[in-house]
């Protein structure tokens, strides 16, 4: 019996075959946007391997992927307001024990939400705890939106410009040095 591929490694492999065609970019992208929803997606392992594949398109690898955690924050902000009825069940009545921690909490948010979200879209991950919490306690749609587009992209632009600056001490990594080395290898033999 054949054993199912992950998510990741079936992304993975695609790269390794089309990472360098041109339409690599914006269809891994497009993909990455799910990486808001589906914490599988290999979006740092894409635009590594993007920009190591196209090095002269890094810059717009770094636009089109925190373009698609913009799109992501969007689409995760129209889900939590379509709900909104529905989690406003979830937040403590003012007869609740919790509702002194809830008012706690939203100040928190409140005074250093769009820090916190600002830094958070600077780290690999999305930030999707911190988009909901913001828009929950006021912090405004677009704020939200290019806070997380620009975090995004200052991570994804400091990613790619290591990796063209420096593209050979990946490979030595120990474990992952080799996965991308047999990834990229073709590609390295073409040029």
């Amino acid at each position: 019996m054949k054993k199912q591929q992950s998510v990741s490694r079936r992304v993975i492999a695609w790269i390794g075959k089309n990472g360098a065609k041109p339409n690599a970019i914006p269809t891994l992208a497009f993909v990455s946007v799910g990486d808001f929803f589906i914490p599988a997606l290999p979006t740092q392992t894409s635009v590594i391997l993007l920009a190591w594949l196209q090095p002269k398109k890094a810059a717009l690898t770094a636009l089109a992927f925190a373009s698609a955690a913009a799109v992501g924050a969007c689409i995760l902000l129209f889900l939590v307001t379509v709900l909104d009825s529905y989690l406003q069940l979830i937040v403590p009545t003012q007869d609740s024990k919790m509702y002194s921690r809830w008012v706690e909490l939203q100040g928190y948010i409140k005074e250093y939400g769009f820090i916190a979200l600002a830094a958070m879209s600077l780290l690999p991950t999305p930030p999707r705890l911190m988009v909901v919490l913001s828009f929950l306690s006021g912090l405004g749609v677009p704020t939200i939106i290019s806070t997380v587009f620009i975090g995004k992209l200052v991570w994804f632009f400091s990613v790619v410009s290591v990796i063209k600056i420096a593209p050979n001490w990946l490979m030595k990594l120990p474990i992952i040095g080799k996965k991308i080395e047999k990834l990229i290898s073709p590609k390295l033999q073409s040029d």
